[in-house]
Parts: C-alpha cells; sequence; structure tokens
C-alpha cells in the first residue's frame, strides 16, 4: 500500500520576490518610468527614451494605467535582456560622451548593436558599426592608412578580442567587415596553427553565409 508523501514545508525565504537593486547612476528623481531587467532597476524619463527609440515612443503613447508594481506612481517596463546591456545603453543615452571614448570594451559595443536593433536606438546602432568598421577597412587604400597596424585601437584589448569581433560582427551580418577582419586577426596570431585553423573554419562558414544570399 503506498503512502502520500509528506507535504513540503514552506520556507519563509522560498515566497519571497528576488531582491531588486536601484541603479546607483541612473535612478533620476524626476523620472517618470521604470526599467527593470532581471533584478535591477532604473528611474528614467520617458522623454528621452522616445528621442532616440522609436520602440519606446510608441510604448509612451500607449495607455498606462496605475498597477500596485508602480514606482512612485511610475509604471515599471520589464526588459528580457541582460541588466548590463541595459545600463550601457542608458549610460550612453544620459551620457553622450561613454560612447564616444576613444577606446570602448566590446560587451558595450556588442550592447549597442543588440540594443540598437531591438528597440530602433538608431544612433547607438550606427556609432556601434561605425566603430567596428573603422577597424575593418574596405578598400586598400583604407587598409594601407592604418600604416601596418595590427592592433585594434577602437576596443579595449583582451586576450581573444579578435576572434570576438569576427563572431559579432558575423553574428549581426556585417560582412563587409569580415575579410579584413580575418586577415587582421591571422596577422596577431601568426604561425599559431591552432588559431589559424579556427579562422579557416569561421571564413567558411562566413563565405557559405554570403552564397546564400546571391
Amino acid at each position: 500500500m503506498s503512502t502520500r508523501p509528506a507535504k513540503r514545508r514552506r520556507t519563509k525565504n522560498a515566497s519571497k520576490a528576488p531582491r531588486m537593486t536601484r541603479s546607483d547612476e541612473l535612478w533620476h528623481s524626476d523620472g517618470n518610468v521604470v526599467l527593470q531587467a532581471e533584478q535591477t532597476q532604473w528611474k528614467v524619463e520617458w522623454k528621452v527614451l522616445a528621442l532616440y527609440s522609436s520602440y519606446f515612443r510608441d510604448m509612451q503613447a500607449q495607455p498606462h494605467p496605475p498597477k500596485p508594481s508602480d514606482i512612485d506612481g511610475c509604471p515599471v517596463i520589464e526588459l528580457s535582456d541582460d541588466a548590463q546591456d541595459v545600463e550601457d545603453v542608458l549610460k550612453a543615452l544620459y551620457i553622450p560622451a561613454f560612447h564616444c571614448e576613444p577606446k570602448l570594451p566590446l560587451p558595450v559595443v556588442r550592447a549597442f548593436i543588440r540594443l540598437g536593433r531591438k528597440y530602433d536606438f538608431k544612433d547607438l546602432l550606427k556609432s556601434a558599426v561605425t566603430r567596428i568598421m573603422s577597424e575593418a577597412p574596405t578598400t586598400l587604400e583604407e587598409y594601407d592608412a592604418l600604416n601596418g597596424r595590427i592592433e585594434f585601437k577602437s576596443f579595449e584589448d583582451f586576450n581573444g578580442l579578435e576572434l570576438d569581433l569576427i563572431t559579432l560582427a558575423s553574428e549581426n551580418n556585417l560582412l563587409a567587415a569580415l575579410p579584413c577582419l580575418y586577415y587582421r586577426a591571422v596577422q596577431l596570431w601568426g604561425p599559431r596553427t591552432e588559431h589559424l585553423s579556427l579562422c579557416l573554419g569561421s571564413i567558411c562558414a562566413d563565405a557559405s553565409k554570403v552564397a546564400k544570399d546571391f
């Protein structure tokens, strides 16, 4: 005869919602909308979001009746994005000099592309693509202007930057950047065959992608 399993005792922590953290830099007292991604919240202005993004401009135009989840009378907009990506994009909107720095970490540029496309932040998307293309000239004259420079001056350096840059360009269909990025990567890797093999494998994959477009 089977016995009914005992009910699991509910602990106090089990019913608690994840603790939210308010951004230190981007929690404005005069903000009128709260963005939330993962466990982070930002209190910002609709007018700033709407100025740079048609997505948020359309969202602002929709009615936002009061809800129990509102914070300081502001609607809470839940985003499915990485919190750091949202932080980087909002920082760029409120501090324009941020995305104009001579060097940026590659994850920041990746965030500009991801969220720039998703939410139609045209200026951020354009600046990110321009930054990548500045490292991948498409003409011989532009390449000669590099004066033999191999390292990437527009991105903060780290081990594997060149491969991650190739991946970012490939994933976002920046096919014009790939030939030069591959060439510069091979220059950096030199005779290390394991890296060269990886690079050649990526070249074949991207060549196949280009062929499908014709």
